[in-house]
């Protein structure tokens, strides 16, 4: 994902992360500044938007109001001279395909959004300088509007291979079972014709192996794992997008950035202080 900075600097400032639900898309969002700002050794700011983006409700601002807001932060990122990270997270709710909508059901402010936020796109990178990277996540690809598809380079984070799941359950377990044990849990978390996720062998094999273990006082057994990780039910697919640039592996490192108040409705992190 380090990959960004050079899109940046190719004047591709939008990177759409799209694919399954918990295979990673905002978890890696939120983590990229604080990668970003150790490469650089230098400050990331990112900026989380969220449903507010659509304005205050008055018919007919909508579009204005998103325009309005990606300029502030073109006009920010220019004036203090950092790089500059936007999230959007669940971004089919907000650049939902135009043609999809009804306008005589009440959906022109959704048009009206999704021309505002491509203008305001447009308007931020100039305004900026090529300082800001704008991340959209979403489990629903084919419900993003073509015209943003087109400003976006896509990524798409597939589910885990084996090999990847054994070294989610090797990183987690590693330091308890030995690597026949590793390698018999990983066994069972691969049984199922559709993998499971990242999210998915965190929260139905290893929390609930480690919660166990901590109410009942006993050591962690390998079989009572493998138990879990045999009854772990995958989350289900959603759409996929052809096309996708890259994917993303789930072992890649994580960093918090620090989390600073804003005023507003944009949550603002400094990452490298």
């Amino acid at each position: 994902m380090i990959r960004a900075l050079d899109l940046v600097a190719d004047g591709a400032p939008l990177l759409l992360l799209h694919g399954d639900p918990g295979t990673g898309k905002t978890a890696t969002a939120h983590s990229l500044a604080g990668v970003i700002a150790t490469d650089l050794a230098k400050p990331v700011v990112l900026i989380i938007l969220n449903e507010r983006i659509r304005g205050n409700g008055i018919q007919g601002r909508a579009g204005s109001d998103v325009v309005s807001i990606l300029d502030t932060i073109g006009n920010f990122a220019s004036k203090s001279d950092v790089l500059t990270l936007v999230l959007l997270d669940e971004a089919e709710s907000i650049v939902g395909a135009r043609a999809a909508h009804d306008v005589d059901s009440g959906e022109k402010e959704n048009t009206a959004v999704v021309d505002g936020l491509i203008k305001g796109l447009d308007s931020m990178n100039i305004l900026s300088r090529n300082r800001v990277l704008f991340l959209m996540c979403t489990n629903l690809v084919a419900r993003v509007d073509p015209a943003v598809l087109r400003r976006a380079r896509l990524f798409n984070f597939e589910r885990p291979t084996e090999e990847v799941v054994y070294a989610l359950i090797d990183r987690a377990f590693g330091d308890v079972f030995n690597r026949p044990e590793i390698g018999a849990i990983a066994v069972q978390a691969t049984r199922s014709k559709l993998p499971l996720t990242p999210a998915d062998i965190v929260g139905q094999i290893v929390l609930p192996a480690i919660n166990t273990a901590a109410m009942s006082g006993l050591p962690l057994q390998a079989n009572n794992v493998a138990e879990l990780a045999r009854a772990a039910t995958p989350t289900s697919n959603m759409g996929r997008a052809p096309g996708a640039l890259s994917t993303w592996s789930p072992t890649s490192p994580r960093i918090r950035p620090r989390r600073l108040r804003s005023p507003g409705s944009m949550p603002v992190r400094i990452a490298g202080r």
